[in-house]
């Protein structure tokens, strides 16, 4: 005979059927994710039964759209599909391990489990919303309110299953948000310059075949995708987080490059213009830190604002920029710009012509960058602005 006194999540089913499972979530979000808390489960079950046919929505809606509306060939159209439906099923397993290893940070505790059982059913709105690509007009719209809908769901799940507490949640998101919109900006720029792919895995029998590398082409460059780079990125962005704030340990802060010292490199003149308006920052929030510093020069009728940058706890991210060895010039009537992976440099230069103002960057090691950005000026006067700065030096100050 059952306890009537006992809570309603404890008498219902092990877990919910897909559809079930998609409708509680969506209209009942407080109560089914105090049954996501305790219900057994495991990763490859909710990834194979859940994430898998969701996330297959939108990749099948946008061929649809392309083949439509004539933006792709068939084969084009569905290679497109494939890479973005392949990242996107990776980009779950990624997000849940930056909230694992982001827990204790905010006071709360690690569970990879329950990260990936946040992850996953959090991107059940935007899963279902993908359906409304199919609507040209209120498609955009309705994808808003369901990504809009989606962070509501990981606001109420996240105490819930990572236990920490309340009041530290949006912090805590925050925190996330910043990867989770580099990876999908990661997976749109991928994708949308597919001309070609060399596809070296698939899926057998549910066990997953790994490759070195996947090669990208369009006629404006490549982007090669390094695996082993990749995951040591991502073991770099956990290896960070750990350190800001271990669990069971005390706070460990990671070494950032002193701001001062990153001042005293830029130039005291350059091109006959005083150092002017400089600026110094450092620090940081729950554990992420970084630091930079920030000067002016009025060259000729210009300026230029030069920055050095350490970015600390995000280098992670950095050197996930690195891992995709992206190489591509584009160019107009109005201007250009052009992005080098060069070994542990990346080099990005944008200009407009029109209006003879641009930007030059130089990042190493996926860490500590230089940039130059002007108006009024040509590109040779923000490369040698940046020449002036030995970023070997800059990079040393890490250490």
């Amino acid at each position: 005979m059952s306890d009537p006194l006992m809570p309603p999540v404890m008498q219902m089913p092990a877990r919910q059927g897909l559809v079930a499972r998609v409708q509680a979530i969506l209209l009942k979000p407080a109560e089914t994710w105090d049954l996501v808390a305790v219900e057994p489960d495991s990763i490859p079950s909710i990834f194979t039964g859940y994430v898998v046919p969701l996330a297959a929505i939108g990749p099948v809606c946008g061929v649809v759209v392309a083949l439509l509306f004539g933006h792709f060939n068939l084969l084009w159209g569905v290679i497109a599909g494939i890479v973005g439906y392949v990242l996107s099923l990776g980009m779950t397993y990624v997000m849940a391990f930056v909230v694992d290893i982001l827990a204790p940070s905010f006071d709360g505790r690690r569970d990879l489990l329950s990260a990936f059982k946040l992850v996953a059913y959090t991107g059940t709105a935007s899963y279902v919303a993908d359906i409304c690509w199919l609507l040209p007009i209120l498609g955009g719209l309705l994808a808003l309110a369901a990504f809009i809908y989606s962070i509501y769901l990981f606001y109420l799940g996240l105490p819930k299953l990572m236990k920490n507490p309340a009041e530290k949640s949006i912090v805590y998101i925050a925190v996330v948000a910043i990867c989770g919109l580099f990876m999908v900006g990661l997976i749109w720029m991928v994708v949308g310059g597919i001309t070609a792919v060399g596809v070296g895995a698939a899926m057998l029998g549910g066990h997953p075949v790994s490759v070195n590398s996947i090669t990208v082409h369009d006629k404006t460059g490549s982007v090669t995708i390094n695996a082993a780079q990749a995951v040591a990125a991502a073991n770099q962005i956990a290896a960070q987080a750990s350190q800001a704030h271990p669990a069971g340990a005390p706070a460990t802060p990671l070494k950032i490059a002193d701001a001062q010292a990153m001042l005293a490199m830029m130039p005291p003149i350059f091109d006959g213009a005083t150092r002017a308006d400089t600026t110094v920052s450092s620090g940081g929030v729950a554990g992420m830190a970084a630091a930079t510093a920030e000067a002016t020069y009025s060259v000729g009728g210009g300026t230029v604002h030069l920055k050095i940058a350490d970015m600390g706890s995000m280098a992670g991210v950095g050197a996930m920029a690195n891992a995709l060895n992206v190489n591509s010039t584009t160019s107009s009537a109005g201007g250009y710009e052009t992005i080098k992976t060069d070994g542990n440099r990346i080099t990005t230069e944008r200009y407009d012509t029109a209006g003879k103002s641009g930007e030059y960057d130089l990042v190493l090691n996926g860490r500590v960058a230089v940039s130059a950005d002007g108006s009024h000026v040509d590109m040779a006067t923000l490369k040698s602005l940046v020449d002036e700065i030995d970023i070997g030096k800059v990079d040393a100050l890490t250490h």
